[in-house]
């Protein structure tokens, strides 16, 4: 995800920075002329490290950031190149951050988005694993830490191997 700034009385005091995390989707869609669409709900996590501006005299103890999503996605299937199946896709939903630190737990919900590019290879009649790029962000979150605003455009890039199956 990118950098956080933590803002007291409207000036910057510092910034959370947030290390790799961890994601998991699960969706369920149907095909649709050429293309997908599909309900995906989500979960990503990552830690979240305070960096102080210098001589802001702040503490903000880190912690970490979790995102719960449901998103709505639509996918276009590109032909096949032999047994390559390229697709592209976009999707928006609404996601619920959460912002964990010893000093306590604030949440705020955003408007989520993302953009999809991939490949899938049938590895099976109706099972194909695919590896994607995905990009995911939301619309400014305000939350709560250590008594000042942290204001927050979350996105992250992702890497992203999946399962589909064909009922």
């Amino acid at each position: 995800m990118e950098n956080a700034s933590l803002k007291a009385n409207g000036l910057d005091i510092g910034e959370f920075t947030f290390d790799p995390g961890l994601g998991l989707t699960v969706a369920v869609g149907s095909t649709l002329f050429e293309g997908r669409v599909e309900v995906e709900a989500g979960y990503r996590i990552s830690d979240a490290v305070f960096k102080e501006i210098a001589g802001a005299g702040t503490t903000v103890p880190s912690g970490e950031t979790t995102i719960i999503t449901l998103m709505g996605n639509s996918y276009y299937d590109i032909p096949a190149v032999g047994n390559i199946l390229p697709f592209f896709g976009v999707g928006v939903g609404i996601a619920n951050i959460e912002f964990q630190l010893d000093t306590g737990v604030d949440a705020s919900t955003a408007i989520a988005y993302q953009a999809m590019l991939g490949a899938g290879y049938p590895l099976a009649e109706k099972i194909i694993i695919d590896i994607q790029y995905r990009f995911f962000g939301t619309s400014d979150a305000t939350l709560r830490a250590g008594g000042s605003d942290v204001k927050s455009r979350n996105s992250a890039h992702n890497l992203m191997i999946g399962f589909r199956y064909k009922f």
